[in-house]
């Protein structure tokens, strides 16, 4: 499979990046949750009743005033996905720590003790496991993205051309630096050699 992401991520692609950048997180992190959480289902419940994609408890009153939506409207991907950001968010925001918020997401971190548990650890390694698969996500130009033919090849072909023309232009410049300090040092070289 020559996909840029893995190919269940592909409908919710939009929705990612809208919602992660909403909140301000990193898109591969929103995906690398998802992908722990229900891998990818986005009907899935939780035997705790955990619902979606992200895998949001319903009916619950947030800080902020407001009510998440019921167990039915949460297996919406959009509203799933728009509720995890902000619950992750908030964690974030709080916490100043992405390590810290991931174990809160979790349920696995300690407020009272400002620590992450062993269960918290080992989640937060997952979701960094997991985002790696995703890293593109944080290339897609979200400005090119509405104007993309709606099928997967065209826009995983964009991107990764756009990621490739960017690799050639950063290592173009490092081969430049590279060649006027070589070319700096041959000459310091020469000049030494022919003073003696």
């Amino acid at each position: 499979m020559d996909t840029l992401f893995p190919e269940q991520a592909m409908p919710y692609v939009k929705f990612i990046l809208d919602e992660a950048r909403a909140f301000n997180l990193p898109p591969d992190i929103v995906a690398g949750i998802i992908e722990i959480e229900s891998n990818w289902q986005p009907d899935a419940v939780s035997s705790v009743g955990a619902v979606g994609l992200m895998q949001v408890m319903p009916d619950l009153k947030q800080a902020d005033g407001t009510t998440r939506p019921n167990a039915e409207t949460l297996k919406s991907p959009e509203v799933n996905i728009h509720w995890g950001c902000k619950i992750l968010s908030g964690l974030y925001n709080s916490l100043d720590s992405m390590d810290k918020a991931l174990a809160a997401y979790y349920g696995a971190y300690d407020y009272t003790n400002d620590e992450i548990s062993e269960a918290g650890w080992s989640y937060v390694r997952l979701a960094h496991r997991a985002r790696r698969k995703y890293l593109d996500l944080s290339r897609v130009d979200d400005l090119f993205l509405p104007w993309a033919v709606d099928t997967h090849s065209w826009k995983e072909a964009a991107s990764v051309l756009k990621g490739i023309a960017t690799m050639a232009l950063e290592r173009g410049r490092v081969m430049r630096d590279r060649i006027a300090v070589v070319s700096s040092e041959t000459k310091s070289i020469a000049e030494y050699w022919g003073n003696i």
